[in-house]
């Protein structure tokens, strides 16, 4: 009938809409990931179209923060968390919790307050999520190391570096190995430093 080919033209569009975002959001990960902002950037604002599934819309929005936590914009990227902690949860889905673990390194790395990501992001906005304390788990040793404590930061790092769950993005890891040689360094620990930055750029 016409109604169903119509209905299923609709459907092709949107299916081919997905795929085109999809696309769009590998290619930044990709160019965050090689440190290349404005690509990054470019493609996120293409995936930007009205409705976009919670979980879609966390993974573009891990990218702006990550950009302007790169670019070194603080005041850019608390607006950005700020928007972050307005938007609906994801599903819970590896990508969801691993995007989670960026945002809050990214929150870190552009220099906004440990006490502020802990308290409006962490323990706020994903205290309602199943993978809280996953997530909070992962960021303990970043936050740690923000409030001037690295020997807890280092019992932190060990507790999720030691035997790194699977399903944590290498990417992520190395970022928290990074993290983990500085709070050993900060402890005295040089020896223990340069493996743990070893182990990051393996």
């Amino acid at each position: 009938s016409v109604f169903e080919s119509g209905w299923h033209a609709f459907l092709a569009r949107v299916q081919a809409a997905l795929r085109d975002i999809a696309g769009l959001l590998a290619r930044a990960d990709l160019r965050i990931e090689e440190g290349l902002v404005a690509e990054a950037r470019a493609a996120v604002k293409n995936c930007r179209v009205p409705h976009l599934a919670p979980d879609v819309e966390l993974r573009t929005m891990r990218i702006e923060i990550l950009a302007e936590a790169l670019e070194g914009h603080r005041s850019a990227a608390e607006e950005a968390l700020a928007g972050i902690v307005r938007s609906e949860l994801p599903n819970d889905s590896a990508w969801a919790v691993v995007s989670m673990i960026e945002i809050g390194l990214a929150g870190l790395m552009a220099g906004i307050p440990a006490e502020q990501i802990r308290q409006d992001y962490l323990e706020g906005w994903i205290r309602p999520h199943v993978s809280h304390d996953f997530v909070a788990l992962h960021l303990e040793g970043p936050l740690r190391l923000a409030e001037g404590d690295p020997a807890g930061a280092v019992a932190a790092f060990e507790e999720v570096l030691t035997d790194p769950d699977p399903n944590v993005y290498v990417p992520t890891l190395a970022s928290l190995r990074t993290a983990q040689a500085t709070a050993l360094l900060a402890g005295g620990d040089r020896a223990g430093a340069i493996a743990a930055a070893k182990a990051a750029m393996a």
